[in-house]
């Protein structure tokens, strides 16, 4: 459904104003059977919004395609899972070096990996202005 280096998905128009596009992206068949199921969100639940900034003269209704490059997509991945599991055994491995109790070094790994989240929500705009999202209509 796109290029090799493309990752995408159809959806509907949920609504659309000026400066953004809000689409409705539902699972697919094609989820089952695909080999990032297993990581990706949209495999986990039924219905996935997405608001897309940009100027785009669509009417609520309208089937799109959404896409996002899969050099973004990874990025993505980098920045919700594989960096927060790095922080998180790393704290892990530091704390049991330092010879603290099993229940202080899970906390304050714990504690270590929602900070990380925590500035990850509090950068949102400078993150989400890294990636991309096109729409082609079908």
């Amino acid at each position: 459904m796109g290029s090799e280096n493309e990752v995408t998905h159809e959806g509907i128009v949920v609504s659309s104003g000026e400066g953004s596009v809000t689409v409705m992206i539902s699972r697919q068949e094609s989820c089952i059977g695909c080999q990032a199921a297993n990581v990706c969100n949209l495999s986990n639940s039924e219905n996935k919004t997405i608001k897309i900034d940009g100027d785009f003269n669509l009417s609520p209704g309208t089937r799109v395609i959404v896409s996002i490059s899969q050099k973004q997509g990874f990025f993505a991945l980098l920045l919700g899972y594989i960096l927060p599991l790095i922080i998180l055994i790393t704290s892990i491995l530091i704390l049991a070096s330092l010879s603290a109790g099993e229940l202080l070094t899970g906390l304050i790994s714990i504690g270590v990996t929602a900070f990380y989240y925590f500035l990850l929500y509090l950068s949102g705009g400078v993150v989400s202005k890294k990636f991309s999202f096109r729409l082609k209509t079908i």
